[in-house]
């Protein structure tokens, strides 16, 4: 229901308006991923999560300029003439970057998330023995383990997990760190789903030279129920030249339309002819009789 509302809604504005929102889309996108870039520490995790969002950031920014030039274009009138084939494959490579980009964003947020924890729960899937001498954070007193004072994030090669324990705590990526990537996968999902939609109308508005919503081909929809329903679900009832239909009450024989413009041609036929005549026939009563009436009274003189 959530998505046949924003597909009518999209479908409703003008293309002027589609394009901004894209623009602002894609921005805000893009900086949230550069954010998540600069901020997050990638060296903690699988290089996997890095190259995922990397890939995330070059379509992002490709579907910004895309979407620029589509705007340019058609604030000066060239989208639909020189530009327009230019327009149409643009919008198609537009369309098929922000799919590809939801699929990647839908498969980095479960990569991601293995690798937050990998990094700061390092012994949670491992029951590897590291022998090496290096600082360990913990250590035996009468045979039993205790914290160490000194502690301190350890690296991968310092990760001793038969004295951390699976529950031990790194704190490699902080919650800061982990409430960006998430807020950003939020928004990349939400603004990535309209963003197909108006990519779609985009494309079609370009091929067939539109500004505005596309048109209605058919205003009268048949229903499974047998009657006959408008666009908006209102019951349009068909009638045939010479049945009687019942309106405010009263009773009316339906003409064809044929029949209409016949009646509306005799009637200001009729109207003009009656309006000639009797204008030349109380002319010429009026100049008779008023001629005699004059003669008369002459006379009598």
């Amino acid at each position: 229901m959530g998505l046949i509302c924003c597909a009518c809604c999209c479908n409703n504005l003008l293309s002027k308006s589609l394009e901004i929102v894209l623009i602002v889309f894609h921005s805000i996108g893009f900086v949230f991923l550069l954010l998540c870039l600069i901020l997050i520490h990638w060296n903690k995790m699988p290089k996997a999560n890095l190259a995922f969002f990397i890939l995330m950031l070059l379509i992002s920014l490709s579907n910004l300029i895309l979407i620029i030039f589509i705007r340019y274009w058609r604030a000066k009138n060239l989208i639909k003439t020189s530009k327009k084939q230019k327009g149409i494959t643009l919008s198609t490579i537009g369309l098929v970057f922000i799919i590809i980009l939801f699929i990647i964003c839908f498969i980095e947020e479960f990569v991601l998330s293995y690798g937050i924890k990998k990094a700061n729960y390092p012994c949670y899937s491992t029951n590897s023995v590291y022998t090496n001498n290096y600082y360990y954070l913990k250590k035996k007193v009468n045979s039993t383990i205790i914290e160490n004072e000194n502690k301190r994030i350890l690296d991968d090669k310092d990760i001793i997990c038969s004295l951390l324990g699976s529950n031990y705590y790194t704190g490699a990526i902080k919650n800061g760190e982990i409430l960006l990537a998430y807020f950003t996968f939020s928004f990349l999902e939400v603004s990535l789903i309209l963003g197909m939609f108006i990519w779609f109308y985009l494309r079609r508005r370009i091929i067939q030279g539109l500004d505005g919503p596309l048109p209605i081909v058919n205003s009268v929809l048949p229903m499974r129920q047998g009657g006959v329903y408008d666009q908006y679900g209102r019951q349009v009832v068909v009638v045939q030249p010479g049945d009687v239909v019942v309106m405010d009450g009263q009773r009316h024989v339906a003409v064809s339309s044929q029949d209409q413009i016949n009646n509306q041609y005799n009637n200001q036929y009729n109207n003009q002819y009656n309006n000639q005549y009797n204008n030349q026939y109380n002319n010429q009563y009026n100049n008779q009789y008023g001629n005699q009436y004059n003669n008369n009274f002459n006379n009598m003189q």
